[in-house]
């Protein structure tokens, strides 16, 4: 039943979040606490950063790494939450049209385990994933058929990607070096002493 829902939902772009749960109450009442949190995060983050940051996400990509345990989503659909009334106890859920590939984990599979995909596209990504972790031998890659909802956020990797085009000019810059605690550096960006100073 909840996975005809979820198809339902998917196809037709909006649903009401209690529709997804029409059986088990305790399962529903579950449901609208952590839809009530995701809400939460989503409008503070849209109202306070300006950052829209609900999605469904479809396919969790998972792998082998020390100390963590990897849960990256890979398709995201952007989603609107909005309360049916004032108590928050129902939620309208309304997708747009796009699914993107998640860029952070394109990012990182490609800068720390050598796993570039070159021109994702989101109808073929599982396989074009599958290929470059294999590829790159990346250790347990595999992607889990999940669909959650959740914020997910992204705002930092422009700021990733500049820094990393302006390697070689950071590099080369006595400013950045003294920031970072070279002493030559330092030294050569220091002020120059004050000649003649009032006594």
């Amino acid at each position: 039943m909840l996975f005809r829902s979820v198809e339902r939902f998917e196809k037709t772009g909006h649903i009401r979040l209690t529709k997804l749960f029409p059986g088990d109450p305790d399962v529903r009442a579950d449901a609208i606490r952590r839809m009530q949190a995701i809400y939460r995060k989503a409008r503070e983050l849209q109202e306070e950063r300006g950052i829209k940051a609900g999605y469904l996400a479809t396919g969790l990509a998972r792998w082998d790494e020390l100390f963590l345990e990897p849960a990256a989503p890979v398709l995201l659909r952007p989603l609107s939450i909005a309360p049916t009334r004032a108590r928050y106890d129902d939620f309208d859920l309304t997708l747009d049209d796009d699914t993107e590939v998640n860029p952070v984990l394109l990012h990182k599979l490609a800068t720390v385990f050598g796993a570039g995909v070159d021109r994702p596209a989101p109808e073929r990504i599982a396989g074009q994933l599958a290929k470059a972790a294999r590829d790159a031998e990346i250790p347990g890659f595999r992607i889990d058929r999940r669909k959650v909802i959740g914020t997910f956020t992204y705002a930092k990797l422009p700021m990733v990607r500049d820094l990393e085009a302006a390697g070689d000019l950071l590099a080369d810059s006595d400013l950045v070096a003294a920031i970072a605690g070279d002493p030559h550096a330092q030294q050569a960006v220091a002020p120059p002493e004050k000649i003649g100073r009032a006594s």
